[in-house]
């Protein structure tokens, strides 16, 4: 294996590893959380990285909508639209009656 290959396998490692964690947090439902927690954390998993590290891959990753030495910002979750049972159940009816209407006419 080439030098080159492994620092791209660690990159490219350490990169996922901190989505995963961004997406934990968010997931958990918190707007934002403090840079060191997530340092600490990937620190923990054997990773040599710094606040200042941390963040620029944030922003170049764009998982979260501020990221500064003190602390991560998330988007706000986008809200789902509000339909009811019965007319997502008659789209489902419609679709599958054109589904089963294309196979007929073939």
């Amino acid at each position: 294996m080439k030098i080159r290959d492994l620092f791209e396998n660690i990159g490219s490692d350490l990169e996922s590893d901190l989505n995963d964690l961004l997406a934990i947090a968010k997931g958990n439902g918190l707007n934002e959380i403090e840079t060191s927690r997530i340092v600490q954390q990937l620190m923990d998993m054997g990773y040599s990285v710094s606040p200042e590290s941390v963040v620029t891959l944030i922003q170049q990753s764009g998982q979260a909508s501020d990221a500064s030495l003190e602390m991560i910002t998330f988007s706000p979750a986008l809200e789902p639209e509000q339909t009811d049972a019965e007319s997502s159940a008659d789209k489902v009816e419609d679709m599958a009656i054109n589904s089963g209407m294309k196979g007929i006419q073939k």
